[in-house]
């Protein structure tokens, strides 16, 4: 029974680690999107927000706004993404929306980030360098502003 335990204990030790495909400080893996709802975003030397999101999710719905403003108050600083694994045909009020949106039905995007719940995402900086990476439901227009312009939060994740 001992054994038992301690193989089911290394097993799932060893998924763990293998499922985080994101850690900070090292770089992320490319976005790859098969299919644009929107432009696709412009390489640039700019922090980016990716962000997954479902529109089952009731808090995923809720953060489209924030991301409006987040998008729109600093475009000159931050580019945003959202990745989004409905089909095209579910998701056509986001074509008109701040940021660029990168449609995901097959999952494959979700899978290379190791995303395992929404909302969830990362910030990238200009090198492609994680720089935070966890729950997003925490961030908005507030916080991106702390964390590039004043840094008056002592907890933001980029320091510069």
């Amino acid at each position: 029974m001992k054994r038992l335990i301690m193989l089911m204990a290394v097993f799932f030790a060893l998924v763990r680690v293998s499922a985080q495909n994101v850690a900070v400080g090292e770089r992320a893996p490319e976005l790859r999107a098969r299919q644009w709802l929107t432009d696709v975003p412009k390489e640039g030397r700019k922090l980016t927000l990716i962000e997954f999101f479902s529109s089952a999710n009731p808090v995923c719905v809720a953060r489209l706004q924030v991301l409006d403003t987040i998008a729109s108050e600093n475009a000159d600083r931050m580019r945003v993404i959202l990745v989004v694994k409905e089909n095209i045909e579910e998701l056509t009020d986001l074509s008109k929306a701040g940021y660029s949106v990168a449609l995901d039905s097959d999952l494959r995007i979700f899978k290379t980030f190791g995303i395992r719940f929404v909302p969830s995402g990362l910030i990238v900086d200009a090198k492609g360098r994680v720089l935070w990476t966890g729950n997003t439901s925490s961030i908005n227009g507030k916080t991106v502003k702390q964390w590039i312009y004043d840094g008056s939060d002592e907890n933001r994740p980029l320091r510069r």
